[in-house]
């Protein structure tokens, strides 16, 4: 059980750095769309 916990946590890590990793690019794109008045429903919401 602890085991299992512990590679789920790792596991969220992982996701974590990588929304962290996206982010910057995320934003300038949402900033982009925004600019010619895209709605962008497809991002996914972190």
């Amino acid at each position: 059980m602890r085991t299992k916990l512990s590679i789920t946590q790792k596991n969220n890590v992982k996701k974590l750095v990588l929304i962290g990793n996206n982010l910057e690019s995320s934003q300038s794109s949402l900033k982009l769309a925004q600019k010619y008045n895209f709605i962008s429903s497809g991002l996914p919401s972190a």
